[in-house]
């Protein structure tokens, strides 16, 4: 599931792991314009934006793709990007960002190699050291991902630091031990607003992988955030709590905001509203049923996760489901996508019991 893993939960769909960005008042304005004077440079095939202005316009394009209905910004910070980076190679900064929009498009191992060339430039560099944490994580390298933790201790605040290396510690047989001391170092200390999602959802996650939903829950109501990466996993956990009309009164705000709903949570919402009571329920139904159509005719990979949930939550189809979960699991291997085809799996098993 692509907006969970940036975000980062690789912080990941957020800019925890990168610099705050400004953000002014018009946000939406100031972003559309940035998109609109974009297309006009590069119609123009001219270079014409200083280091300075790319980065600035960069982090504000990617900050707007963090929340709902925006997520069309990061084919355009990827454009742009992309048009301009190779004229400033040795931007630490920019390199960033350009690994940010790697490991959203799923891109991993392109991601890695890019951080690797930051560390080389500065190996303790704080905001590589923590993405490459996390990437190192979700391939299993635990020690790499405790190596570029420890880069950070004396550099970065004690917080980062030891959120970092108690969340490789979780994935490496420690996860009770160290659920129980981020904990302690969260309510004695608090934390940052620059980390908060990211340490949040790793709290929620944690508690998660313990079958502790309700902690999980507490964890997401005590630090709420408007950001997609946030919504899916406060989404997830609701919907297996069954708290179908929290999720259906939150999200139907959304929907009636924006412009268009990502698909995910779309497919969060007409999930919850099959549970719960709606007057326009069937609408919505009716148009997740059409995007997942057109993604499978797509094969786009990349949304495996939200098609098998599609098929064992909405459209039930235990062949479908378990197909797309283990395609899932190809691009992804957390705890959600784990959990997803263990779900998937379970899924078919009954089904069969029941047809034989």
């Amino acid at each position: 599931m692509k907006t969970y893993l940036i975000l980062f939960i690789i912080f990941s769909n957020t800019l925890s792991a990168v610099a705050e960005p400004y953000i002014p008042d018009d946000h939406q304005l100031v972003v559309a314009k940035i998109s609109a004077t974009h297309r006009l440079l590069s119609q123009q095939n001219t270079l014409a934006l200083s280091e300075q202005e790319l980065l600035e316009q960069t982090k504000q394009l990617i900050d707007s793709a963090s929340f709902p209905g925006q997520s069309r910004y990061y084919e355009d910070a990827y454009q742009l990007l992309s048009t301009y980076i190779e004229k400033y190679p040795h931007s630490n900064e920019l390199a960033l960002l350009w690994a940010h929009i790697l490991q959203h498009d799923h891109r991993f191992q392109q991601a890695a190699d890019v951080l690797n060339d930051i560390l080389q430039r500065d190996p303790r560099h704080i905001n590589a050291n923590l993405m490459a944490a996390r990437l190192a994580i979700v391939a299993n390298a635990y020690q790499d991902a405790k190596k570029y933790c420890t880069n950070l201790l004396g550099v970065s605040d004690l917080i980062s630091a030891s959120a970092c290396l108690l969340d490789v510690a979780s994935h490496n047989g420690q996860l009770v031990e160290s659920y129980t001391q981020l904990r302690i170092i969260i309510e004695r200390g608090g934390m940052q607003d620059s980390r908060k999602i990211w340490i949040t959802l790793m709290l929620a996650e944690m508690a998660q992988r313990q079958d502790k939903l309700d902690e999980s829950d507490y964890w997401l109501e005590r630090f709420p955030s408007d950001k997609t990466a946030y919504l899916l996993s406060w989404a997830d956990v609701k919907l297996a709590l069954g708290k179908y009309d929290a999720v259906q009164r939150k999200l139907i705000k959304l929907f009636d905001k924006t412009e268009t709903l990502e698909d995910s949570l779309l497919l969060r919402l007409a999930i919850a509203e099959k549970h719960a009571v709606s007057t326009d329920a069937l609408a919505r139904r009716d148009d997740i049923d059409k995007r997942i159509q057109l993604i499978e005719q797509r094969d786009d990979r990349q949304h495996a996760g939200d098609i098998a949930l599609y098929y064992l939550k909405l459209n039930k189809n235990s062949k479908k489901a378990l197909q797309w979960a283990e395609i899932n699991w190809q691009n992804s291997q957390e705890f959600k996508d784990k959990d997803l085809l263990e779900r998937a799996l379970s899924f078919s098993e009954n089904n069969s019991l029941s047809i034989n």
